[in-house]
């Protein structure tokens, strides 16, 4: 009866879309990466359980620290909060934040990810990181988030596959009011210098 009518997911991306029809048609595509969280929503928002159950596990099963960043990234921008904590403790990332702070996905992480490593901030012998090269470590990930903050400012109809071809932005002091709230977080007292 409502086959005239035009069905919207204005909420669900292209990519995640492409990837329902797929799975609609029981052509058992591979769960990309990149888009753990879009399909997690989809799958909650369409009650699609096994795939819910399935990405689930796909996440679980993660070990790579850069891929864990990746998720948990991923899994902030849809405020899966209780799946994001249950990542944290499975792979004990409070107890050995050195391997967050290592890793090359750390520049995607949300203020609010970043502020709740900086607080726990343990390290085991392996990976102890200064406060120094943890504030260097802050100030990149400010840079960068400065950087798109920049970027997405000036061409926000640019896709990230595109990011490439755009010139170099030259870097504001933008990245100074994005390190902010992570500053009382970091322990300077025995820091060096100002």
């Amino acid at each position: 009866t409502n086959r005239d009518k035009l069905i919207s997911f204005e909420d669900l991306t292209a990519d995640c879309f492409q990837f329902l029809r797929l799975y609609f048609y029981g052509l058992d595509p591979v769960i990309p990466l990149h888009l753990v969280s879009d399909i997690l929503y989809a799958a909650n928002k369409l009650k699609i359980n096994p795939l819910a159950e399935a990405v689930k596990q796909y996440i679980t099963s993660l070990e790579d620290i850069d891929d864990l960043v990746l998720v948990l990234s991923l899994l902030h921008q849809h405020a899966f909060h209780e799946l994001i904590n249950s990542l944290i403790s499975m792979n004990n990332l409070f107890e050995d934040s050195g391997r967050v702070f290592h890793s090359e996905n750390i520049n995607l992480l949300s203020p609010a990810l970043m502020i709740r490593f900086l607080e726990s901030a343990t390290f085991q012998t392996d990976c102890i990181l200064t406060e120094e090269a943890i504030f260097e470590k802050c100030v990149c990930w400010a840079k960068y988030n400065a950087k798109i903050y920049e970027i997405n400012k000036q061409h926000s109809n640019i896709g990230i596959e595109d990011m490439g071809k755009i010139p170099r932005v030259q870097l504001s002091t933008e990245w100074k009011r994005i390190i902010k709230p992570l500053l009382p977080y970091i322990r300077f007292p025995t820091m060096k210098g100002e």
